[in-house]
């Protein structure tokens, strides 16, 4: 399948969140967050031995609009010739959402390199979010 980054390609067989989106305990910026999905990728890859390739970062963000009505994102990469789709809305904004999507990746707990003192207890909220794994 080809991604697109925008407009927000969400994977079909995961429920888009229905209850009120809260704005979440996050401190980054959007560049911030995007930087921080990407080292945690990185940091995946490496740490498993199998690269990340093509990362799609797909949402409704664009020049003009940094606060769509639909906040949510999907990172989408390759990792073993598989496509992977990340994806989280239920935060208010683009930036809270990838920075649950940076927290995934280290939810096993396995490299605090991660960890960053932006969220409550060194825990992403997207962890205690099954729905998002």
């Amino acid at each position: 399948m080809t991604v697109s980054a925008y407009t927000l390609q969400w994977p079909d067989p995961i429920p888009r969140w229905t209850g009120e989106r809260k704005p979440g305990a996050f401190k980054a910026t959007l560049q911030a967050a995007m930087e921080n999905v990407s080292t945690s990728l990185r940091l995946f890859g490496a740490d498993s031995g199998k690269p990340i390739a093509g990362v799609v970062y797909s949402s409704n963000v664009t020049l003009g609009v940094d606060r769509p009505r639909d906040p949510g994102v999907a990172v989408w990469f390759t990792w073993e010739n598989v496509q992977i789709c990340i994806p989280v809305d239920r935060y208010s904004t683009p930036e809270a959402n990838l920075q649950a999507i940076h927290h995934i990746p280290a939810r096993d707990g396995r490299d605090d390199r991660r960890r960053r003192p932006d969220s409550a207890g060194g825990r992403g909220p997207a962890a205690q979010d099954e729905r998002h794994r």
